[in-house]
């Protein structure tokens, strides 16, 4: 499919409610090509979709069409992949639904809760200068200079904050070749780590369930990081399980993986229950991230509160 006929990336809560018709419409016996366009809705008469449409019902597999629209992630194909070969697309689509329905949860929640702190904020830009203002210091033109234009350069840096990453790895900027700074500086958040291995064991429990042999999960897993210096730590391991060593003793030597990762892996191999095993650490580690993350939502405002208060209090203070 050419490239300008590609959809724009789905956001989570646009995700969640795809995956959650298409799983109710595969459950009611509906013919993919048929569920799809369901599922679209409105954009199904979009270019993209009617391609897709066409290639189902030509037999292609749906991992594949579905990456060609050019809306969902890579990871999400991934793991469709996985799903369809082992006849569990229901269950596939229901905990992706689930998953971004989390996702969007979490999002929400944190706007909601910088909404207030960030009004504060754009008001303390214009409450800072007053004394200015009232002394004579500044015209009303100098005092608005000042104030707009402070306001544009801080959305201006919050833009690139939140762009630029993706941009430099992914985007237009991808080119440069600067990504391994985005990369360095994210193996400097302490949860980051926490964070790969738990997508890293969340997917490698999805596709052994799925059926998937211990080498392609463990290449596939490896796949949904982007980060490439936490990639390359993979090599060695999956040379040594082609080799036939087991995965706890493939996966030790990587740095960032907590060895009690390593220990449910063995534990789980030598039970026969490694994909039930990881499945139950990732709910856990989830749960860990999770309320790292709320700890987050709930001191950044404060976080905001103070430097606005600090920044004030110097202001009137000079």
């Amino acid at each position: 499919m050419p490239k300008h006929v590609t959809l724009a990336p789905k956001s989570y809560p646009e995700l969640a409610d795809f995956y959650h018709k298409l799983a109710k419409l595969e459950d009611a016996g509906f013919p993919p090509g048929r569920a799809i366009a369901m599922a679209a809705g409105k954009e199904a008469n979009a270019l993209p979709w009617q391609l897709a449409i066409e290639h189902i019902d030509a037999g292609q597999p749906l991992a594949e069409v579905l990456n060609r629209t050019g809306a969902f992630p890579e990871t999400d194909i991934t793991l469709v992949n996985a799903w369809q070969s082992a006849g569990k697309l229901v269950f596939g689509f229901r905990w992706l639904a689930e998953h971004y329905q989390a996702k969007s949860r979490r999002w929400r929640k944190l706007k909601s809760q910088l909404a207030l702190p960030t009004l504060v904020l754009i008001l303390g830009l214009f409450i800072q200068p007053l004394p200015g203002l009232f002394t004579g210091a500044l015209t009303i033109n100098a005092y608005l200079a000042q104030s707009l234009g402070l306001l544009l350069k801080l959305s201006i840096v919050v833009f690139l904050v939140l762009k630029l990453p993706f941009w430099l790895t992914q985007g237009w900027l991808k080119p440069l070749r600067l990504g391994f700074i985005v990369y360095r500086l994210e193996m400097l958040w302490p949860d980051m780590a926490l964070r790969y291995q738990h997508r890293f064991i969340q997917t490698l429990a999805i596709l052994l369930s799925a059926g998937v042999s211990a080498e392609d999960a463990l290449a596939e897993a490896g796949n949904t990081w982007t980060n490439p210096y936490y990639r390359r730590q993979l090599g060695p391991a999956l040379e040594a399980v082609k080799q036939g060593q087991s995965l706890a003793t493939a996966l030790a030597p990587v740095t960032f993986f907590q060895r009690s990762l390593i220990g449910w892996i063995d534990s789980g191999e030598r039970s026969g229950k490694l994909a039930h095993n990881l499945m139950h650490l990732s709910r856990q580690t989830e749960a860990d991230l999770a309320l790292s993350t709320d700890h987050l939502f709930e001191w950044l405002p404060r976080l905001i509160y103070f430097a606005v208060l600090a920044w004030l209090g110097m202001g009137f203070v000079a």
